[in-house]
């Protein structure tokens, strides 16, 4: 989406709806870790994180927030 002359720094409404689900993504996981109920291997993560209503898309989309290495104890 081009947008014209003084707009240029707006975000977009995607752009925004990125930004708020890599937060929740990111709330998440911190919530999980704080719990103990962080799964060590990826596809629990996955599976845990899908039934948290994210979906697989999503979750590769921002995978640097939850795959491997992503959180280091």
């Amino acid at each position: 989406m081009v947008k014209s002359g003084s707009n240029r720094d707006e975000k977009t409404v995607n752009q925004k709806r990125s930004e708020a689900t890599r937060a929740r993504l990111q709330k998440a996981v911190a919530t999980l870790t704080e719990q103990q109920d962080w799964p060590e291997g990826i596809t629990s993560r996955f599976n845990r994180l899908c039934r948290l209503k994210f979906s697989g898309q999503t979750l590769y989309k921002h995978k640097d927030l939850w795959h491997s290495g992503a959180l280091k104890p």
